[in-house]
């Protein structure tokens, strides 16, 4: 029976990948003194095509994650997108784990998802999960993907944050802007 053996969480400096890579290479260093670790996943923001990470809000730009990593960890390492990893968990330990096929939806900074069909994380070609670079308005909002109109444009945490600070300095007798 899979059960969670230990959780954490870590700060890490953005001011570079390498920065980033020392702290978490530091934790999983930690972690693996404590427990018969074997091999290591990792979930990141972003697009990732074949362990090639491009996060917008993280300094990871065509930068293979996994191997960076391999120079601090001494293990087999696997790198996805952060989503499709909560969906996989879902689906094998979570609210998920009754279904075959489930779709997992991450909002946050950004907008992303998982997809799990036959119990298994579907890929696609390039990113299908990424949902949250769907686009809804063709004419939209500028994104940091290189598109314009992108549902997290939209409808993420930094995009509902942008656009309440424009509606309330527009406003300046709204309650909005007193608060």
């Amino acid at each position: 029976h899979k059960k969670l053996i230990y959780k954490s969480q870590i700060e890490t400096n953005l001011t570079s990948a390498d920065a980033m890579i020392e702290d978490i290479a530091e934790e999983c260093r930690k972690i693996i003194k404590k427990y018969p670790i074997k091999t290591l996943g990792v979930g990141t923001p972003g697009r990732v095509i074949d362990g090639i990470v491009n996060a917008g809000n993280l300094p990871l730009k065509d930068f293979d994650l996994g191997k960076a990593l391999k120079k601090h960890i001494n293990l087999p390492i696997t790198v996805d997108n952060d989503a499709n990893c909560a969906a996989l968990g879902e689906a094998k330990m979570g609210a998920g784990k009754l279904y075959e096929n489930i779709v997992l939806i991450t909002l946050g900074t950004g907008i992303g998802g998982g997809i799990i069909i036959n119990r298994h994380v579907y890929g696609g070609n390039y990113g299908t999960g990424e949902i949250g670079h769907m686009i809804i308005d063709p004419k939209g909002i500028p994104c940091q993907c290189g598109l314009s109109g992108c549902w997290e444009q939209y409808a993420s945490v930094t995009a509902l944050i942008r656009h309440g600070t424009i509606a309330a300095i527009s406003n300046p007798d709204s309650i909005l802007y007193s608060v």
